[in-house]
């Protein structure tokens, strides 16, 4: 399932929401959760729109890697 944010950015139920209000990927019993709990925060499709993207998050770093300051 796909799910949008009605008012992009910030984090709420264990996601990051892009600021873009791209569409986020995610199980299709959260996405049912999301929009049962705030029905006009939140719109689930089965499919992405006709010629829109998924939001893909930036790769974190690999656990035990270096990351440079």
């Amino acid at each position: 399932m796909f799910v949008k944010k009605q008012h992009p950015g910030g984090s709420s139920h264990g996601y990051q929401w892009p600021q873009g209000g791209e569409w986020v990927e995610m199980a299709p019993e959260d996405a049912h959760e999301l929009v049962t709990i705030a029905p006009g925060e939140f719109e689930a499709q089965p499919e992405l729109p006709k010629g829109v993207k998924a939001y893909v998050p930036a790769a974190a770093p690999a656990l035990g890697a270096v990351v440079e300051e």
